[in-house]
């Protein structure tokens, strides 16, 4: 086996890739596990269990650590047929809504994706 297999782009995983939705549609999503996810949700999850309760402070620890380094932008989005611009508050507003379950599911599975982040083939015959 190849090591390059179990190896990540550190550019795609921190820069984002294109996870493309249909048509011109697509979100830009980085790596749920770098360095800069992992401390962000721990400081945010610090500051909000003080005051609120640990499940609710969770999930919105959870949720803000996304938007602020894993959903970093979309195209093509839509809400009631008006284009939605991105934004890290709209990206938390819908990660934290009950009701679009599906949207933060897809990002965190995208986000979590080993193969979305895998180092390409070096080119060695040039």
């Amino acid at each position: 086996m190849d090591i390059l297999e179990l190896t990540y782009d550190l550019k795609k995983r921190t820069e984002g890739v294109k996870i493309l939705l249909g048509g011109d549609a697509y979100l830009l999503i980085a790596g749920v596990d770098t360095a800069e996810y992992t401390a962000t949700y721990g400081k945010y999850l610090n500051e909000l269990k003080e005051s609120k309760e640990n499940a609710v402070a969770a999930q919105e620890a959870l949720c803000r650590a996304l938007a602020d380094h894993v959903l970093i932008g979309w195209e093509g989005i839509t809400e009631k047929g008006e284009e939605v611009a991105y934004s890290k508050d709209k990206a938390f507003e819908w990660l934290m809504d009950p009701a679009k379950e599906k949207f933060f599911s897809l990002i965190y599975t995208e986000a979590s994706n080993f193969d979305n982040f895998k180092a390409e083939a070096l080119d060695t015959t040039a």
